[in-house]
């Protein structure tokens, strides 16, 4: 099955990618909030979201990610269908952001991401112990950075 990776490291066309492990550190004190929401009520038999590999199933929202991601690197994946641990919705941190900002509980929220319910703009992210790389889309940071400012370029 082919997927989109975006890591900060450089691999090659073959290559395994397994979890760095590290994003958790990297969040700010809200990301942090939204993943130990998301931990404290992770159902049994779903694996910790800090063990797992994040790939996309869409391409487009692959490059959205990667355009924020400085010395990030896009990669076009493939994984077995049955390393999947879960498929969930990026779109509904966005929303457990805003539940927490107003001061709400994210519980609400969290479930519905671990039952795999899916907002109206979906930002699907798969959860897996490792990937292969079939292509390399873009190490080049000028490309990321070009690709950034286009996205949000506003049409005269």
């Amino acid at each position: 099955m082919t997927h989109y990776r975006v890591d900060r490291r450089l691999f090659e066309v073959g290559q395994k990618v397994g979890t760095a492990g590290e994003y958790y550190g990297e969040f700010n004190c809200i990301g942090k909030e939204i993943e130990d929401a998301l931990e404290s009520i992770r159902p049994k038999g779903k694996k910790s979201r800090t063990k797992c590999l994040f790939v996309f199933e869409d391409e487009q929202c692959a490059k959205k990610h990667w355009s924020k991601m400085i010395n990030g690197k896009l990669y076009e994946v493939s994984i077995e269908s049955a390393t999947i641990f879960h498929r969930g919705d990026m779109a509904q941190m966005d929303v457990m952001k805003l539940v927490r900002e107003s001061g709400k509980d994210m519980g609400e929220v969290a479930e519905a991401y671990w039952r795999e319910e899916f907002s109206n703009s979906p930002e699907i992210e798969v959860m897996v112990s490792c990937a292969v790389v079939t292509r390399v889309l873009s190490t080049s940071d000028s490309e990321r950075g070009e690709y950034l400012q286009n996205r949000w370029r506003v049409k005269k």
